[in-house]
């Protein structure tokens, strides 16, 4: 006799994280700019971020600086006032311009922490 569909066993699924493929990294620019995003991507590493918000950190931040056409270390902040400009003409969502400025204020502690 045969069970009905609901009273069948199910079949193991496997949860999303292990169906999730590994994201890939940022390409990073091969001047100073890189230097400063590559040495920020090995600190959120070590804080245990996920990738996903080192990706978001470091896409942010390398738009920022080839938008700008300088490294993180030679912003002003008139630069970021034009970038935040820009992201508002651009019809960017608050929360994406919000973890931008996020990011950078991540870069510049760390800065100061290990300087």
């Amino acid at each position: 006799m045969a069970l009905s569909p609901a009273f069948q066993p199910k079949k193991a699924s496997r949860s999303r994280r292990q169906r999730a493929r590994p994201l890939a990294p940022v390409p990073l620019p091969d001047d100073v700019s890189g230097a400063e995003l590559l040495w920020l991507r090995d600190r959120l590493i070590a804080q245990a971020l996920s990738q996903h918000s080192v990706n978001a950190y470091l896409s942010d931040l390398k738009q920022l600086v080839l938008w700008l056409e300088k490294p993180l270390s030679r912003l002003e902040k008139k630069d970021f006032d034009r970038f935040l400009t820009h992201l508002a003409a651009e019809g960017r969502n608050p929360r994406s311009v919000a973890r931008c400025l996020s990011a950078a204020r991540h870069f510049y502690r760390l800065q100061i922490a290990e300087n």
